[in-house]
């Protein structure tokens, strides 16, 4: 999935993390000088003029760092930091975070060194060189401008497919202009078909491919362009939701995740594309669990809870055995060619939900493996969100929001090869007894 433009360690092993939200844009260094178990080496001396230069050079840098205006938020495990503007987020472990701190209290980069280089046993100038490296990386990644030319922003296309649907008592309609985008978007929404006259929907949509990039109007409004069809897909549901809703929402964030729970509490399992949360967010279905997403996690400013995306999930081939024998009728489903192979659909109840974030669980399918799990900091939740794919809405309140429901929620590691064992592992969570009967208005036609 390509994260929408619109919305667009350890105490172990202490080495420096520098992410920011969204794929492609992860910047890790390790830090030589906070390696835990570094082996002791001989001492450095530095010739005085090599010393002056690079503490010139240190301080010159923190001048720059200090006139950033930026938010900072202490998470367990370490520091977020971000600011007006900012693409994603600076997450930094606790040595990282040290370094931060004695910066912006106007330490010198020797002072910051010297400390470094007597607590962890590295040569000073070792440490000098990876303070003033690591400062500098943060220095670039707070004041660059976004990136990347904006595209410019056409009327809606004339539509070749048109439809209206009905959701949450809402009626709209959704226009394509172009057989992909029918075949990406026309079978996920064939649950939600209404028999309502164009005249009577609330609202309507329109995804037109304009060559280098695919924008998505509601009427005449421009809402998004994005740079690939599925991320067009993801942009045009999340707004179908947001807008179906009494009153309409607007997201404080929106995960690449799959989501399942009760009607009141759901677990979220971010995840990467193809790293199976559709086909695990079905077979929890399955267990008896509500469905919320299978591929966005939609969550709200208001209550901060996340909303259902009962679209219709594609599941591919290597996964038909599995639901095949758990969930009936899906045999019998029709084939789709999508993402260069087959895929079959099938489609939750349509009914609009919303429940709180209980606990994260970023899941990993490995065939023969015991199950297994392991708790997790939240600046190692973040570390792995950000590895997901993440938007957040770019304000300090909005940012100091998502982090506290973070770290709120309860956050884990699951090692998994039998989805039995992870259902139950998340029923525990929820306090949700296994169910035995097929969960209602579930189809897979």
């Amino acid at each position: 999935m390509q994260l929408p433009s619109r919305f667009s360690l350890s105490p172990r092993e202490p080495t420096l993390r520098l992410t920011r939200g969204g794929p492609g844009r992860d910047s890790r260094r390790a830090i030589s000088t906070v390696r835990s178990g570094a082996a002791p080496r001989a001492d450095l001396k530095l010739g005085a003029s090599r010393r002056q230069q690079l503490t010139r050079t240190g301080l010159a840098r923190i001048s720059q760092m200090e006139s950033l205006d930026t938010w900072e938020f202490p998470v367990s495990g370490g520091l977020v930091v971000s600011k007006a503007g900012l693409r994603g987020l600076c997450i930094l472990n606790s040595t990282a975070a040290e370094i931060w701190e004695y910066g912006r209290g106007n330490e010198s980069p020797s002072s910051i060194a010297a400390f470094l280089s007597e607590r962890y046993d590295v040569p000073f100038e070792r440490a000098l060189t990876d303070v003033l490296n690591c400062r500098e990386q943060w220095r670039l990644m707070l004041t660059a401008e976004r990136a990347g030319r904006m595209p410019v922003r056409l009327p809606p296309s004339p539509s070749s497919f048109h439809q209206t649907y009905s959701y949450n008592g809402c009626g709209f309609s959704v226009g394509l202009s172009t057989p992909e985008l029918v075949a990406e978007i026309e079978p996920r929404l064939r649950s939600l078909l209404s028999n309502r006259e164009p005249s009577a929907v609330e609202f309507s949509m329109i995804v037109s491919d304009c060559g280098e990039w695919v924008h998505i109007h509601s009427g005449q409004e421009f809402i998004s362009a994005e740079a690939s069809v599925p991320a067009a897909r993801a942009v045009l549901l999340q707004e179908i939701v947001r807008r179906a809703a009494k009153p309409p929402r607007e997201w404080l964030a929106v995960i690449h995740a799959a989501a399942c729970g009760n009607e009141t509490e759901c677990v979220v399992f971010p995840g990467a594309s193809h790293s199976g949360k559709t086909t695990l967010a079905a077979m929890l279905m399955r267990a008896g669990l509500t469905f919320y997403s299978d591929d966005s996690v939609a969550i709200d400013k208001d209550g901060l809870r996340v909303h259902s995306m009962p679209f219709g999930l594609a599941i591919r081939e290597g996964s038909w055995g599995l639901l095949e024998s758990n969930i009936e009728g899906f045999d019998r489903a029709p084939v789709f060619d999508r993402y260069g192979g087959p895929v079959r659909f099938f489609y939750p109840p349509a009914k609009a939900r919303a429940a709180r974030v209980a606990a994260f669980v970023f899941p990993s399918y490995r065939p023969d493996s015991e199950f297994s799990i392991e708790r997790l900091t939240t600046f190692d939740a973040l570390i792995k969100l950000k590895e997901s794919g993440f938007w957040l809405e770019n304000t300090r309140t909005g940012t100091c929001a998502f982090i506290d429901m973070v770290e709120t929620a309860e956050c884990y590691a699951m090692l998994y090869s039998d989805t039995r064992d992870a259902a139950a592992f998340v029923r525990g969570l929820l306090n949700v007894s296994g169910l035995t009967e097929f969960p209602a208005g579930m189809t897979a036609c």
